[in-house]
């Protein structure tokens, strides 16, 4: 087969993802039928203090004046939570009930929680740290009450443990649901079909690299070089079902640090950004682990020779990088290319992509 050109890749301005799950606390009060929104219901877990309250206000207008965060609100909220630590009014004396805490994210992070609800937990755990930090740091509590401004601070490293057993638990959750929502990792063909049109070119080339006959990376058609980038995106996002966010943010030392299982290998990716409280698992079989390697030795370097400004050092430690020598800002507009060469354009598969 006759590779037709591949449109380059071109640097993509950095966005801003927005996840697409919603704040559980909804202000028009809760009105789900399931049978575990109505345990959680009735336990008081979406009830919430108004954000008026002095305590809430300071927060907010520190997060809003001090740090020009625009989602000041949104955060605030997260924090109003305190409803369910104390009904009559917002206090610090949460600090010091660690286990009735722990308890409160262990019934948002069951198993049977859907999957919208136990996600936000993530937000809720960033915006309780956040205030806590806020209220040691910000607040003159240490010359008020010098016992609760203590037990403050020794509730920071509670709350750690918390969030990360908190964070792997919905990791797990998040990838079963993932898979399984399309049919025990099936997605819908048209989304699919580009891994098996391009995966003869894309063996070719990956033939090309190996053996007593392999060439350098830099002796490859550009043409080449991309067609390997633009599948082994494909491979995290829709053979994976793994996020964007996954592909721009994977770090080398994320990519060395890799652990081998016993079908091939597992990366962690600790900081994307459409989930930067959970730890991404991103399992490669023998072959997938062969052709990132591949990627990773002959491929990438040339990447990075490519004309990057000094504000993109940053490439330097993320592992998908564009011809530019740049971090990849957008994966989707690459697998538009890809998709766009091999299979008549359809709709569907970028509609998958906005929906993750």
């Amino acid at each position: 087969m006759q590779m037709a050109a591949i449109e380059p890749a071109e640097p993509d301005p950095a966005s801003d993802d927005e996840s697409f799950f919603e704040s559980y606390q909804s202000t028009g009060g809760p009105r789900w039928t399931s049978e575990v929104r109505v345990e959680m219901t009735k336990k008081g877990l979406y009830k919430k203090h108004s954000i008026k309250h002095p305590l809430l206000e300071g927060f907010y207008h520190y997060l809003r004046v001090d740090l020009g965060n625009m989602k000041s609100k949104q955060e605030v909220e997260n924090v109003a939570f305190l409803r369910y630590m104390d009904p009559k009014e917002p206090s610090l004396l949460f600090v010091r009930e660690v286990e009735k805490v722990r308890e409160y994210f262990n019934v948002l992070t069951r198993p049977d929680s859907p999957s919208r609800l136990s996600l936000t937990t993530g937000k809720v755990s960033r915006g309780q740290y956040s205030f806590v930090k806020y209220i040691v740091t910000f607040t003159s509590l240490h010359t008020k009450d010098k016992s609760l401004y203590s037990d403050c601070r020794d509730f920071m490293g509670p709350l750690d443990g918390i969030r990360a057993g908190m964070s792997k638990k919905v990791n797990k959750e998040l990838t079963q649901k993932r898979y399984h929502g399309y049919g025990k990792g099936k997605l819908p063909e048209d989304c699919l079909a580009i891994m098996g049109l391009a995966l003869e070119d894309f063996l070719e080339v990956v033939r090309k690299l190996q053996g007593p006959k392999a060439i350098p990376g830099d002796e490859l058609e550009k043409n080449d070089r991309l067609l390997v980038l633009y599948y082994l995106e494909a491979v995290v996002i829709l053979k994976l079902l793994q996020r964007p966010g996954v592909v721009t943010i994977m770090t080398v030392e994320e990519w060395q640090g890799r652990t081998q299982t016993e079908d091939g290998c597992s990366v962690a990716v600790k900081e994307h950004k459409t989930a930067a409280s959970q730890v991404a698992e991103v399992p490669l079989t023998a072959d997938q682990e062969l052709w990132f390697s591949l990627y990773f030795r002959h491929i990438r370097p040339v990447m990075l020779q490519g004309p990057r400004s000094g504000d993109d050092a940053a490439a330097e430690g993320r592992f998908f990088i564009s011809t530019s020598g740049r971090p990849i800002h957008n994966p989707c507009n690459d697998l538009y290319r890809l998709h766009a060469k091999y299979v008549p354009l359809c709709i569907s598969v970028f509609i998958f992509l906005n929906l993750k």
